[in-house]
């Protein structure tokens, strides 16, 4: 019994670990890219580890690590998708199967009984209902339509807010962002928006003494807007946290702020009831109140009701007053920061309106710098990063991935007006971008979307624009921009930090870098792409210069006198035994696998060419001198100029050049085209053909007390070969069989003296390497002098020298200060008297 009771847990046990990985690990078949689930918080939490204050750069971060434009995740079980691409969110948004909305917590605690309602963040029948008898009404009274009426109502408003703004505060409310001639932003755009758009739903406005609900509303509204998110905030996914600390710190502000902002609608609404006459509408709210007549609320669902119509209001007065007094004032910031945008607005303002009235909305087509600065504006801030979430309303497919009924989905319009593949400098504040090579607005350019897209396109964008465009003209038309003393520049490097590189640009050999970062390249548009390594505020101001050190002497500090110290003697040199003195041979040690690939070796017999072999050249036979492509074709071609390069290639740091002429470059193809620079006879036949010496490569370094030369040869015959050395001389001779018994041989003056019995010889496979132990410790200049070959005439030449020297005429061009050899010398100091 007790095996059967351990099998049956063990099955268990299984089943709900298969459980646990078809609900948090397997993902649904085709499927976009992205992190496998976490316990308990799944996706979600994924995104708090990441960033926790910014969630759709946290998203971000995924899909740039999964590679995808589409990125694929769960939170709290709901599959989630975000879209990182202008393409793909433009068909998100203009899909109509897409355009559902989610049940979200969020929604909910806007309500004061935590009901559906609104037009933003509902969909079906009822959604269409509501949004359709809004917009139709609500235009009729000037939202999003030209209204000279409307327009005057906001011309007088723009009218106060100059008013206040130039006498100061007046109230006690006024003071809280009202001082010594600056003012708070975005606080002193509340009471102009809301009166703006309360003439709409009210026909009324609040007097500037009575004004002080408004400001409180706007607070009230940014209060919701900063401590809700675009993912709906944890209470979404799991509501019960509202009852745990800290989260209820949280909870409380986003409800306080909202239930703030609908206290003021019911307000409004309940006093225009208790005048409201069905036979007489006097404005929408009236509109609205007759259609209320005709239906019965509802519990469940929302209808024409009390409720809703509050609800509904409150969904066009926070985006258009909250949400455009944070537009606005982070438009100014970047105003504050580009005091040359500033001063061009300013310009275009005078040029076009001037200074006896106010800009109007019949100036804008006339103002496309303004225009373009606006858009600019709203491109690179934008407001809510993620857009209102959607839901698909059945099952879909999007780039070819299967999109389940009931996805949430979420278009990261952040990334999307910031994409570098669509705008190259997203990073970079520039009206110019939307305007053509005539400086008109080219609408064409702009391809962002602040405002979403398709049927769930923000309602309020035409009246949004407008307004924004009118306050912004009519503050830049009687003030100028500027922060109070004691204030520093706004720090926009928590928004979109500019990524720059502090140090300066340096330019070596074939290298382009930064001295900041130490990041460098030979390409310069490598070098132009490499990424900053400094995040900080953008500057339209040039970084100062690195001074340079002025050569002046006036300029110049005198130097601080300098110690004198007498030196010790110079010891003398050993004596240095003569060149001719017999030579000793060092007994080489032999590696035993190339002792034994010697011994093992068979000698095979080269074919020596003969004198007329050599002197037949085969046509084809390309000229054996460096920078020359000659072929060889017949007898005149041997008669034709040779040029070509009497030194040879070298390869440093990136660059190419010959020793002779030193023309470098970083092309390798350049360097093979370059012509040479000395004209002579064509070689066809190279010098190993011509000579029976064997080249190998000699290489040597040295410590305080050995030297070491190294012979790199291969197929030597260690017995046959030798190195013998006396205290200033050192010959090596290696003879290679397989080569017809060729040798190399060196025959060199050492420049300093050596220990001749301590000295070693180590014979390898690939390398002769010589250890020669120093008779006295120091640093050898050069390996050896430079010997003259014995030649004829060479005699004269000793016989000419001597005569010029006994003539006077000594030549100190080929003197070589290191065969100078230092000498004892004895000085006496003399007192000087008078």
């Amino acid at each position: 019994m007790a095996a059967v009771s351990v099998l049956l847990w063990l099955a268990l046990l299984a089943l709900l670990l298969y459980r646990f990985y078809l609900h948090n690990i397997k993902r649904p078949p085709n499927y976009p890219p992205g992190p496998p689930r976490i316990p308990l918080l799944e996706d979600y939490g994924l995104l708090l580890l990441i960033n926790y204050r910014h969630l759709h750069r946290a998203a971000y971060r995924l899909a740039r690590f999964y590679r995808t434009k589409v990125l694929g995740l769960s939170l709290a079980g709901v599959p989630t998708l975000v879209i990182n691409d202008l393409t793909v969110a433009r068909e998100v948004l203009t899909r109509r199967e897409f355009d559902g909305r989610p049940i979200l917590y969020l929604a909910l605690m806007r309500q004061k009984h935590f009901k559906r309602r609104g037009v933003f963040f509902t969909d079906g029948p009822e959604w269409r209902d509501q949004r359709w008898f809004f917009l139709r009404y609500l235009r009729d009274y000037g939202f999003g339509k030209r209204s000279e009426e409307y327009e005057l109502e906001v011309d007088y408003e723009l009218q106060e807010l100059v008013n206040v703004l130039k006498t100061g505060p007046q109230y006690d409310y006024e003071r809280d962002y009202m001082r010594d001639g600056f003012v708070k932003c975005p606080d002193i755009f509340f009471v102009v928006l809301a009166n703006a758009l309360l003439q709409i739903f009210v026909g009324e406005r609040y007097h500037r003494s009575k004004a002080e609900a408004l400001v409180k509303a706007g607070r009230k509204g940014l209060l919701f807007l900063r401590n809700g998110d675009d993912y709906g905030t944890i209470f979404s996914y799991f509501p019960w946290l509202r009852y745990v600390y800290p989260f209820t710190i949280k909870y409380r502000k986003i409800r306080e702020g909202m239930l703030g902002l609908v206290q003021l609608m019911e307000t409004i609404v309940k006093r225009q009831q208790n005048t409201f006459d069905s036979g007489n509408p006097r404005n929408f709210i009236d509109l609205y109140l007759r259609e209320m007549q005709r239906h019965i609320p509802q519990d469940d669902i929302f209808t024409f009701q009390f409720d809703q119509l509050v609800a509904g209001m409150a969904d066009f007065y926070l985006p258009a007053i909250s949400g455009s007094a944070v537009q606005l004032s982070m438009l100014l910031e970047r105003l504050l920061l580009q005091p040359d945008v500033a001063r061009r607005i300013q310009q275009e303002i005078e040029d076009c309106v001037g200074t006896s009235r106010l800009p109007t909305l019949d100036d804008r087509i006339n103002m496309p710098y303004t225009e373009a600065t606006l858009r600019e504006g709203l491109r690179i801030d934008t407001l809510i990063p993620s857009g209102i979430v959607h839901r698909t309303m059945q099952n879909a497919t999007l780039q070819g991935y299967a999109i389940p009924e009931n996805t949430l989905i979420l278009t990261s319009l952040d990334r999307v007006n910031n994409q570098p593949e669509v705008w190259g400098d997203p990073e970079t504040f520039r009206p110019e971008r939307f305007l053509d090579d005539d400086g008109k607005l080219a609408l064409s350019k702009d391809r962002s979307l602040p405002f979403g897209a398709g049927k769930r396109l923000c309602a309020g964008e035409t009246y949004s624009r407008n307004t924004l465009f009118l306050i912004l003209t009519t503050i830049m038309q009687n003030f100028n921009l500027q922060q109070r003393p004691s204030d520093r520049l706004p720090d926009l490097s928590k928004r979109h930090g500019c990524v720059h590189h502090p140090g300066v640009p340096f330019f070596h050999d074939a290298y382009k870098g930064w001295t900041c970062c130490n990041k460098k390249s030979v390409d310069f548009t490598e070098f132009l792409n490499i990424k900053g390594c400094t995040r900080g505020p953008h500057s339209n101001v040039k970084p100062p210069e690195p001074e340079k050190k002025k050569d002046d002497a006036k300029d110049t500090e005198e130097p601080a006198p300098a110690e004198v110290k007498i030196r010790e003697p110079i010891r003398p040199t050993m004596e240095r035994p003569p060149f001719e003195m017999e030579l000793t041979s060092i007994d080489p040690w032999v590696a035993p696998a190339f002792r034994k690939q010697i011994d093992e070796m068979p000698i095979v017999a080269v074919p020596k060419k003969t004198a007329a072999e050599l002197a037949a050249i085969e046509p084809g036979t390309v000229c054996k001198h460096g920078g020359c492509n000659c072929t060889y074709e017949e007898t005149k071609t041997n008669n034709a100029p040779c040029v070509y390069h009497p030194g040879v290639p070298i390869f440093h740091e990136g660059l190419k050049f010959w020793s002779c002429c030193q023309r470098k470059t970083s092309d390798f193809t350049a360097f093979m085209n370059q012509a040479g620079c000395e004209t002579g006879n064509h070689r066809w036949v190279s010098e190993e053909d011509e000579a029976k010496a064997v080249k190998c490569r000699l290489d040597w370094h040295q410590t305080a007390t050995t030297v070491v030369v190294t012979v790199y040869a291969k197929n030597y015959h260690y017995a046959k070969s030798f190195v013998r050395a006396n205290p200033i001389r050192l010959a090596i001779c290696l003879v290679f069989p397989q080569q017809n018994g060729n040798e190399y041989n060196v025959d060199m003056e050492l420049r300093g003296v050596i220990d001749v019995g301590q000295c070693k010889v180590h014979m390898y496979g690939t390398k002769v390497e010589i250890t020669l132990i120093k008779a006295e410790p120091g640093t050898w200049a050069k390996l050896d002098f430079p010997r003259a070959k014995p030649t004829q005439g060479s005699q004269k030449v000793d016989d000419k020298s001597k005569t010029d020297n006994n003539n006077g005429t000594e030549s100190d061009s080929d003197v070589d200060l290191d065969d100078l050899e230092p000498s004892m010398r004895t000085a006496s100091i003399t007192e000087i008297k008078d």
